[in-house]
C-alpha cells in the first residue's frame, strides 16, 4: 500500500500521482519554514552581537590600563562579565601591579628581603654566596 495520497483526476478518470495540499497546509508549512530560519538568524545576530561586545570590553580595558601606564597585555585578566566586575577587576590589577613593580628605594630594603645582616647590605647580601666563601 502507498502511503502517498493520490488523487484521481476527474476530468480523465486518471489518478495524478501528486500529493495535493490545501492553502491552509501551505501557510503552515511555509510559516514553520519561516520561524525556524529566523530563529536561526535571531540566534547568529544574538552571538555576534555578544562578541562584538566583548571586544569592545577587551579593546575598553587595554585603553584603560595604558592610561594607567599598566601594559596592555593584562586586558587578558579583566572579568568582562558585567560593569562592576570590570571596574573591580581594573582596580585590583592596578594595585596588585603597581605594589609587585614599586620601586625597591620606596618600599624599603626590608620588605625584599626578610633578613639583613648587620653590615646593612640587604641588597648585595647572598647567604648562599656567604657560606660558600665567595664574598
Amino acid at each position: 500500500m502507498d502511503n502517498t495520497n493520490q488523487n484521481a483526476d476527474p476530468a480523465t478518470g486518471q489518478e495524478t500521482g501528486e500529493r495535493l495540499f490545501t492553502q491552509e497546509q501551505v501557510n503552515t508549512i511555509v510559516q514553520d519554514r519561516i520561524a525556524k530560519e529566523k530563529a536561526k538568524y535571531e540566534k547568529q545576530i544574538a552571538d555576534m552581537k555578544a562578541e562584538v561586545s566583548q571586544r569592545e570590553k577587551r579593546l575598553e580595558a587595554r585603553e584603560k590600563l595604558t592610561e594607567k601606564g599598566l601594559p596592555a597585555e593584562l586586558a587578558d585578566l579583566v572579568r568582562l562579565d558585567d560593569d562592576k566586575a570590570f571596574n573591580t577587576s581594573l582596580e585590583l590589577l592596578e594595585r596588585t601591579y603597581k605594589q609587585s613593580h614599586q620601586d625597591p628605594s620606596e618600599k624599603g630594603t626590608a620588605a625584599r628581603h626578610s633578613y639583613i645582616p648587620k653590615g646593612g647590605k640587604a641588597a648585595d647580601y647572598d647567604p648562599v654566596r656567604e657560606a660558600m666563601g665567595l664574598d
